[in-house]
């Protein structure tokens, strides 16, 4: 019986250490989704405020539109912050581009520009990955980042460059300009991915 007892105490040690294993997977799992989930809900918070923008400004409602869309802009610095900490990453690009057409959209233009300007030097601003869904004249048209940042752009420095006049246009003949005008940036969403089997779709944002 004295051979067989410290055995079987090694195997209570053993079974000891993997149950506390099992429990700190299943702790950070559990920590990792709420992070996920306060990720997302911000993420809303965030597209509820630029919606109900949009709508005050189709209201005629200017100056409660731009409290909004600054308000707005002030979490999504907050957001950018908190969840894009890899600067090099498309997904930062693209909440990058929201924020420049919050600034755009709450009139503080110099803060739009300066942002849409560090967007044109991203490494991924050319990519063919990076697209948006953008949402103008009543329908939604899928266009380049780039042509929408210069596009922008060409609002708000009174058309400096060629290519950004280039990008103004060719953004309204495809039908993703703005029917407000080019002072509002226009609303836009990423763009869908498609779903394989056996996969699950993630949220760029």
């Amino acid at each position: 019986m004295q051979l067989f007892l410290p055995l079987a105490m090694i195997f209570v040690a053993q079974g000891f250490y993997c149950d506390r294993s099992v429990l700190s997977h299943h702790a950070a799992a559990v920590v990792q989704r709420g992070a996920h989930n306060q990720k997302e809900s911000d993420w809303k918070a965030i597209a509820s405020l630029t919606n109900r923008a949009y709508s005050e400004y189709d209201r005629n409602n200017k100056p409660e539109s731009r409290r909004l869309f600054a308000e707005a802009a002030d979490k999504l610095e907050a957001y950018l912050r908190k969840y894009e900490t890899n600067s090099g990453r498309l997904s930062y690009l693209r909440v990058l581009v929201h924020l420049g057409a919050l600034y755009q959209n709450a009139d503080n233009l110099s803060q739009a520009r300066i942002v849409f300007e560090q967007c044109e030097r991203h490494q991924e601003f050319n990519s063919r990955a990076a697209t948006l869904r953008v949402m103008g004249n009543g329908r939604e048209v899928e266009e380049s980042i780039a042509n929408y940042v210069e596009a922008q752009l060409c609002f708000l420095t009174n058309c400096s460059k060629p290519e950004y006049k280039a990008a103004h246009d060719i953004v309204r003949i495809t039908g993703g300009g703005s029917s407000r005008g080019d002072e509002i940036a226009p609303p836009f969403s990423l763009p869908t991915r498609k779903r394989h089997r056996h996969t699950r779709s993630r949220s760029p944002a």
